[in-house]
């Protein structure tokens, strides 16, 4: 799970998921790494994810933010999830996502 984690100091995230549970961080670094500000938040971002054997290399708006080894899984599934503090503040879209396989 590739994620922005404000509860975390503002901080993008790589964590495992098996059957529901996450696990501790595997992958960490600052949001300020590659935002001047850290609220992304009403901007169109474009997150692109690619898995070749273990290999996971994942950017955000055309930039390598992750890239790193993982044989964990063989298998899996994709999905989309967001969350905030209250309702007010939980307005997220999801467009033009693409799974393929090679």
């Amino acid at each position: 799970m590739f994620q922005y984690d404000p509860g975390a100091g503002n901080r993008l995230l790589v964590r495992t998921v098996t059957n529901g549970t996450e696990s501790s961080p595997i992958q960490s670094v600052a949001m300020s790494n590659f935002f001047p500000s850290a609220d992304i938040f009403g901007t169109e971002q474009k997150v692109s994810i690619s898995v070749v054997g273990d290999q996971h290399t994942i950017s955000l708006n055309g930039t390598q933010v992750f890239s790193f080894t993982d044989s964990k899984f063989q298998t899996g599934a994709v999905g989309l999830r967001t969350w905030a503090n209250s309702i007010d503040n939980s307005v997220t879209r999801f467009d033009s996502l693409a799974v393929t396989q090679k």
